[in-house]
């Protein structure tokens, strides 16, 4: 951004602060203003969210920026140092509909501009959009993260596992992380298949001690009974 659209940006974002946008003929040509100008605005109305004022209206601007293109600039927020702006950013994104939010699924393991993005704002933002996720991302990305993050994404994928869905869960129980192993065995106690119960049967000679104990308690168990918890 230039020097001189950044001095409108911020002239812009300050009318927009002290006016209601919607009343005042001042708070309207500010709107407008930051419109036209576009996405090269995304930073400063991001900072504008630490504001107690007409965030609502900040956060409406924002929503409309909101592209796959776009979205690094919005990890940033969710990266920001003031909880108030993650707030903000978060609530923006999860109402915004034209990005691809499996694009957010790096960011559980890797920092934006060398800070790291809040996980618990990514968590939220894809339970929101949880119809468009991607199930095998998700479960690819269970060995990749920190295990304090897996039950974030334990909770989306208790969420999105169906019946289709056993065959690739099935495929993931060589997972070298013992805790992912069993949580994807309580997936699989839900849905009463052949493939799903090879998988548990499986399961029963697992090296890890805890993991068999898992299997012989869900193939000993209704598979109405059986219990879905994100272990710790």
């Amino acid at each position: 951004m230039s020097l001189l659209s950044g001095f409108k940006t911020g002239r812009a974002i300050a009318a927009l602060l002290a006016e209601d946008a919607g009343a005042t003929a001042e708070g309207k040509r500010a709107l407008y203003k930051l419109k036209q100008i576009g996405e090269p605005a995304i930073p400063k109305l991001i900072e504008a969210l630490e504001s107690p004022q007409h965030t609502a209206t900040l956060e409406q601007l924002l929503v409309g920026f909101v592209r796959n293109n776009s979205l690094p600039l919005f990890l940033a927020g969710l990266a920001h140092g003031d909880q108030r702006i993650i707030d903000g950013v978060t609530r923006v994104l999860k109402r915004a509909q034209d990005f691809n939010p499996n694009e957010l699924f790096p960011y559980f393991s890797q920092p934006v501009n060398g800070e790291e993005v809040s996980k618990t704002a990514l968590g939220k933002v894809l339970t929101a959009h949880v119809e468009r996720i991607n199930a095998n991302l998700l479960l690819g990305l269970l060995d990749q993260v920190d295990s304090k993050v897996r039950p974030i994404l334990y909770r989306l994928l208790n969420s999105i596992a169906n019946e289709a869905l056993v065959p690739d869960i099935s495929q993931r129980l060589d997972s070298n992380q013992p805790l992912v192993r069993a949580h994807l065995l309580r997936l699989l106690s839900r849905f009463d298949t052949a493939p799903s119960r090879e998988g548990l049967v499986t399961a029963l000679s697992d090296p890890n001690k805890a993991v068999r104990q898992a299997a012989l308690q869900l193939n000993s168990m209704p598979k109405k009974m059986s219990a879905i918890s994100a272990p710790c």
